[in-house]
């Protein structure tokens, strides 16, 4: 974690932010992603693991079609 690198770090996900991570997440590398979104990698993994959990991942990949 470094503040310049994940300025959004610990902030809530946006609906945006989730259709973004789901539409994305799969195609090449998870750096690219927590970089533009200013998150970390572990966290976007993590989340994408919960939101596959609870049925929403392929809503919110719907989404950012």
């Amino acid at each position: 974690y470094h503040p310049d690198y994940h300025p959004n770090h610990k902030k809530p996900y946006t609906t945006k932010e989730l259709a973004y991570i789901c539409k994305y997440y799969g195609f090449g590398k998870v750096k690219g992603i927590a970089l533009s979104l200013g998150r970390t990698e572990t966290t976007i993994r993590q989340l994408v693991n919960v939101l596959r959990k609870n049925g929403m991942f392929e809503k919110y990949k719907a989404m950012g079609e």
